[in-house]
């Protein structure tokens, strides 16, 4: 009986050279011929769209996220501006004008802005709290057309001068 050697074997062994390897056929490697043609096809109808959606979604988280980062930074500079007011009325005062200011000079477009701030502790060597709520759009952050909205929150802390008079 003939032993029938594997072609990774014969391949070992130096009994096939290596270019013959890449011009085996089906009929001289001993395979079925299957017709592969249109598979290619298959696989970009089936993967483009799938591409496509994890693309936008991946635009549409990159834009949320800068929208959380704006509204942290509005209600950083909300605090930082109420914790220099001399009084609790103007550090509210000063820190709704400064978070307004941050989120329209940044492009957010905030359906409801819900600011508020803690003054309990607006005295020598204390802190002020700001805490920011928007509401905004999805079809402003991620695709137009998309209807609902997203909630962004953020709440910052600022001391306040120990020596201040």
């Amino acid at each position: 009986m003939k032993k029938v050697w594997s072609l990774t074997v014969a391949h070992r062994f130096g009994q096939v050279r290596p270019e013959s390897i890449l011009n085996c056929t089906a009929a001289t490697c001993g395979r079925p011929a299957i017709s592969e043609s249109g598979s290619m096809t298959v696989e970009a109808v089936v993967l483009v769209p799938v591409v496509f959606l994890f693309f936008l979604a991946s635009i549409g988280m990159g834009r949320f996220e800068n929208a959380q980062q704006i509204v942290e930074s509005a209600a950083r500079s909300g605090a930082e501006a109420a914790a220099i007011a001399p009084s609790p009325a103007i550090a509210q005062q000063q820190a709704m004008g400064s978070v307004s200011q941050a989120v329209s000079t940044a492009g957010l477009a905030c359906r409801n802005l819900d600011v508020s701030v803690d003054t309990a502790g607006l005295v020598a060597g204390g802190q002020v709290s700001v805490s920011v709520v928007c509401h905004v759009e999805l079809a402003d952050i991620v695709v137009p057309g998309l209807p609902g909205t997203a909630t962004t929150r953020a709440t910052e802390v600022a001391p306040i001068d120990p020596y201040r008079v």
